[in-house]
């Protein structure tokens, strides 16, 4: 028995005699339902290949036989129809191999008929319309093919299948009756692969081969399946990577990892995964292969944000990509910097400024932050690294850092770059109002800017405040050998303090100062006495820009290790359509697979 769908007719429609055929309609036939099958509109392939049905064709050995009956398959496969006693395509695409790997995937029985009631004959008429069962091989009248529906009948195509193939397990247990049903798609998929010659097609067939085999010999974990499945997912192009679920493209390196594989081998195949990763800009893939490289061995770390794959991870942050590209930026520039190469240093520590949005934002931009100060330092703030800077960031960014740099050359006690910074007008209101007393620190003259705090203190106290606030905050922020070194300077702010805290009551702001100030002494017990007794006086601090440390803060590796997947076998290939133009503007039909 055939197929069996339902058409929806009205009652006053008349039998339609065959068509004549006319020169040219075949083909437009088939070309209007490929092009259906390429919109993935199946419902209007099936109306073509009835109307096809129709036509008076002189020869049944006609070209477009063949090629119809594997739209008819592509078909049923779209619209999950009953493959049973469907005469495979064999002159055409030989697409009914996939089709019933297909119907095996989504179905693990055979099955029942609907229970809805059809109304056939003279029934029909008390319900106003007429349902009669056909088949694929029938013909029918333009009104039954314009008002074609499906409802879906019995099939026993698995039974079928089950007894064409002696492998099959007759038992009814889960597991056994999954390795029987994996090994008849293993068949079918070795019988698909003799007929798609394209290397991606084929590809993607050999990996999904590969996988049925180790499902079906993971009991005996055999090394052999497992190899031969990882020696085929190394051949795998860019365009077939792009077919791959998800699912897999996640398995197939957690395999390599876990496989008897020399270490050399399994880098080459992680970072080939890695890059075809990259090039489909897939950020959970990316992270989850760097996961898994650092896994295998984190000093191959270098590997990941050196050279063109670094940058590449670098500008899909920038393209908001992977929202990692930060902390490849900040191990990329630091690296950079140990080479001597300070141009490209800094340009990574800019990016990490610039994909962060703000300094504020994360540790990432705060390190990144430090080291431009500290290679700034290394070279006395040449005016080459700031025009270079202030060139690549955009003013906002610049501005902050510009900010941020100007108090640390006050800590550091390099005038030169309050005025490279002050030349323009890159710090805002705020610090402009506070510049001068800002340059006595970075000259060294404490001791003046002790005496204007204190005639301050006494006309417009506010003012004073604001200003060691300021300072206090940003001071707070240094490294402790720059807050160990201002302890003299911090032990006059406090004696101040103490002097006019006992003529008035405190304002709030003046509390405040005074627990940032708490905070940033240390106890007398902690300290040398010689150091402590120290005067504040012209240049009795130690300049600390000869002394600076490279920042000793662990560089972020934001890339935990990923959960472990299974991969499920039991998953349909998809078959779309396409349609090319040839040189002499004839069409080109043919078929793709994918696995999504």
């Amino acid at each position: 028995m055939l197929p069996k769908v339902f058409a929806i007719l009205a009652l006053s429609l008349l039998l339609w005699g065959r068509a004549e055929a006319q020169t040219g309609l075949p083909e437009a036939v088939y070309r209007n339902a490929f092009l259906s099958a390429r919109d993935y509109d199946f419902q209007k392939v099936l109306q073509h290949w009835y109307l096809f049905q129709s036509l008076d064709l002189e020869s049944e050995k006609s070209p477009y036989v063949p090629r119809f009956a594997s739209l008819l398959w592509a078909s049923v496969d779209a619209l999950d129809l009953c493959p049973e006693n469907l005469e495979a395509d064999q002159e055409g695409d030989q697409l009914w191999t996939l089709v019933l790997h297909n119907y095996l995937v989504r179905h693990r029985r055979d099955q029942k008929a609907s229970t809805r009631a059809v109304s056939e004959g003279l029934e029909a008429f008390k319900l106003g319309y007429q349902l009669r069962r056909i088949d694929f091989g029938q013909t029918l009248a333009p009104e039954e093919i314009k008002n074609l529906s499906l409802q879906r009948s019995g099939c026993g195509a698995v039974s079928r299948i089950e007894r064409s193939m002696p492998e099959w397990d007759k038992k009814r247990d889960f597991v056994l009756a999954d390795n029987a049903r994996a090994l008849v798609m293993l068949d079918l998929l070795e019988k698909a692969r003799q007929a798609w010659k394209h290397p991606d097609e084929v590809q993607l067939l050999e990996l999904r081969i590969q996988a049925l085999r180790l499902f079906l010999n993971q009991q005996s974990e055999d090394a052999a399946s497992q190899d031969q499945f990882i020696r085929d997912s190394a051949a795998v192009s860019s365009e077939a990577y792009q077919r791959l679920e998800s699912e897999t493209k996640a398995y197939i390196p957690q395999l390599i990892v876990d496989s008897g594989n020399e270490k050399e081998l399994k880098v080459k195949l992680l970072l080939r995964w890695l890059d075809l990763a990259l090039s489909a800009e897939e950020e959970s893939q990316v992270e989850r292969l760097i996961s898994l490289i650092d896994k295998l061995d984190s000093g191959l770390r270098s590997a990941i944000w050196s050279g063109s794959r670094g940058e590449t991870l670098i500008q899909l942050g920038e393209k908001g990509v992977f929202a990692k590209g930060s902390a490849i930026a900040l191990h990329r520039g630091v690296e950079h910097f140990r080479k001597g190469q300070v141009i490209p240093a800094l340009q990574d520590f800019a990016r990490v400024l610039r994909l962060s949005r703000s300094l504020e934002s994360g540790d990432a931009a705060a390190l990144a932050l430090k080291w431009i100060k500290y290679a700034l330092l290394q070279f006395r703030f040449e005016k080459r690294f700031l025009d270079f800077l202030r060139s690549y960031l955009d003013a906002g960014t610049f501005k902050l850092m510009a900010q941020d740099i100007f108090w640390t050359s006050a800590f550091y006690h390099e005038p030169y770059l309050l005025d490279s910074l002050t030349s323009q007008d890159t710090l805002g209101y705020r610090l402009d109002q506070v510049k001068p007393k800002v340059v006595l620190l970075a000259q060294g003259r404490e001791s003046i800017l002790l005496q204007e705090l204190k005639n301050e203190m006494k006309n417009e106290p506010r003012k004073a405040l604001k200003f060691m606030q300021m300072f206090l905050e940003h001071l707070s922020a240094q490294s402790n050998p720059v807050i160990e070194s201002f302890q003299p300077f911090l032990r006059h702010l406090e004696e101040l303090l103490d002097y006019h805290s006992g003529h008035r009551r405190q304002s709030k702001i003046q509390q405040d100062v005074r627990k940032a100030l708490d905070g940033l002494l240390i106890q007398r017990s902690g300290f040398n006495q010689g150091r402590q007794d120290r005067q504040v006086r012209g240049q009795g601090y130690a300049h600390l820009g000869t002394i600076a440390m490279e920042p000793g803060d662990v560089l972020p590796w934001p890339f935990p290790q990923p959960d472990r997947v299974m991969l499920n076998v039991f998953r349909v290939i998809r078959l779309g359509a396409l349609v090319n133009v040839q040189a002499d503007q004839s069409p080109a039909y043919s078929w793709r697979i994918s696995e999504k």
